[in-house]
């Protein structure tokens, strides 16, 4: 239910993840940004397609209020991803670095605004690595 275009965007921040920086033993330790980008997203323009994705993809009741259906679709990734999936749910757990992130936005973004689900400048990007703290 995400489009291609938003799954690019997630992609282009997880390009910041990158082996230069960290050698980590699993290639999934970058899934804990996409939980914290979408809590980032999550606003009145976008909150529709969490609607799709927590009603397909989670079961979640169709007759709940539009936001807390997206929340708690959030909070269904989440939970998915680092309880059922038992991924690392920190960078911190994987030895990534506050330190590090704005060289990390940058590449994720190329030094401009990176466009998708909504737009997102380096800042942006540094502020979703840090709610993966």
């Amino acid at each position: 239910s995400i489009e291609f275009i938003e799954m690019c965007q997630i992609t282009f921040i997880v390009v910041g993840l990158n082996p230069h920086y960290y050698w980590v033993s699993s290639s999934l330790y970058w899934l804990s940004a996409p939980p914290r980008w979408l809590e980032y997203c999550l606003n009145e323009k976008t909150v529709s397609k969490y609607v799709q994705f927590g009603i397909n993809v989670f079961g979640i009741d169709a007759s709940l209020n539009p936001m807390e259906i997206a929340k708690k679709s959030v909070n269904l990734l989440s939970s998915f991803f680092f309880y059922t999936l038992g991924l690392k749910d920190t960078f911190t757990k994987v030895g990534i670095k506050q330190e590090d992130f704005p060289v990390m936005a940058q590449k994720a973004c190329g030094g401009s605004t990176l466009q998708g689900f909504i737009p997102l400048k380096q800042d942006d990007i540094e502020n979703i690595f840090k709610m993966c703290l």
